[in-house]
């Protein structure tokens, strides 16, 4: 494996991480909230919210990680 391989698998992992986000905030926002009925696509955001994440320019403190995960359950929910 040459650092180049590295680099290609974690920018593959980072894209596939933000697609599922996207397409599991649609889901909630369409399917469990009822906010947005239109079809889903990843050329265009068709809605209007907010998807925050940890690390981002939004919520740059990570501190909260832990109550969150409390909150969530995590460690009981996903046997990690």
């Amino acid at each position: 494996e040459t650092p180049y391989d590295a680099l290609i698998i974690k920018l593959i992992a980072d894209r596939l991480t933000e697609a599922t986000g996207e397409y599991l905030h649609h889901k909630v926002r369409s399917e469990y909230w009822g906010f947005d009925k239109t079809p889903f696509t990843f050329d265009e955001k068709q809605y209007q919210g907010r998807r925050m994440c940890f690390g981002y320019p939004a919520c740059p403190d990570h501190s909260l990680k832990r109550r969150v995960f409390d909150f969530l359950q995590v460690e009981q929910n996903t046997n990690m």
